[in-house]
């Protein structure tokens, strides 16, 4: 399995979205002389896996409503391009 097609799916230029909210947080946290790494980490862990996750998942479920196809304008779909099959998108989402 290549991995280029999936960093493509996984759209990083979103990832910042997820990477806010988290350091927000750390920052409070660090005011509030509460910050501990462990958390922080895991949480920024988390927050970029929902993203990617949902990411995938839209690249699937917008292919499979038709909305995603071959002449899309815009940033590329790993699905919509044939990169990626659906089925291996549908189960990567899953996990």
């Amino acid at each position: 399995m290549a991995l280029k097609p999936w960093i493509l799916a996984s759209r990083p230029k979103t990832l910042p979205a997820a990477i806010a909210p988290v350091m927000v947080g750390t920052a409070l946290a660090y005011h509030a002389d509460a910050f501990r790494w462990e958390p922080a980490l895991i949480c920024l862990l988390f927050a970029l896996l929902i993203q990617v996750g949902t990411n995938f998942a839209n690249d699937y479920y917008d292919f499979k409503k038709g909305a995603d196809t071959k002449d899309r304008v815009g940033p590329t779909r790993a699905v919509a391009t044939g990169l990626v099959k659906p089925e291996a998108m549908k189960r990567v989402t899953a996990v």
